[in-house]
């Protein structure tokens, strides 16, 4: 998985990766995420907790 935080913005950089697709909903708020660039699918479900909305 590509991290795209810039190593030299220190504190004030971006800790996000992304963006990526909910490919499928599992129960309890799990997502299946697929990134947009690569199509890549990334290997485990992630929490909804751990996602934040993207608007392109």
């Amino acid at each position: 998985m590509e991290n795209t935080k810039d190593l030299n913005a220190g504190k004030l950089g971006s800790i996000w990766e992304g963006p990526y697709e909910v490919t499928e909903a599992f129960g309890k708020g799990a997502y299946k995420l697929r990134h947009v660039e690569t199509g890549q699918y990334v290997p485990r479900p992630w929490n909804a907790i751990h996602l934040r909305k993207y608007h392109i």
